[in-house]
């Protein structure tokens, strides 16, 4: 896939919104911007409201686990028990958005405090 030079500083305004605007909705957002490509509907189900929000295991092959994070990738980060976590990779830093607002930092630094993280791309 090839990435564009894009600048991805309008989605610093964005504020989190459980329902509407979460870190699932900012991935797509991101990805969309510097790839063109739309993989919002790989995740529909899962961009619904909390009470709403359903897998579609269906949709899990459009994507593929890998062992290392590679740019652009989904970084998923969870804990046993918790609702999971994601931000996209680029470059060596994390996007993501929490009730603080959107942030870029460190793969180390994103991902700290989360005893299972794992990193996703789009099959080709």
């Amino acid at each position: 896939m090839m990435i564009e030079t894009t600048s991805l500083d309008f989605l610093f305004a964005r504020e989190y919104d459980e329902d509407n605007y979460n870190c699932l909705h900012l991935v797509c957002e991101a990805w969309k911007a510097l790839s063109g490509d739309d993989i919002e509907p790989y995740f529909n189900g899962m961009l619904a409201t909390l009470e709403n929000r359903k897998v579609d295991a269906k949709k899990r092959h459009y994507f593929e686990l890998i062992k290392r994070p590679k740019t652009p990738c989904i970084v998923q980060m969870r804990n046993k028990g918790q609702v999971p976590h994601v931000g996209l990779f680029i470059d060596g830093m994390v996007m993501q958005i929490t009730q603080q607002g959107v942030q870029n930092q460190p793969l180390e630094i994103s991902t700290r405090g989360f005893k299972l993280v794992k990193y996703y791309r789009k099959k080709l």
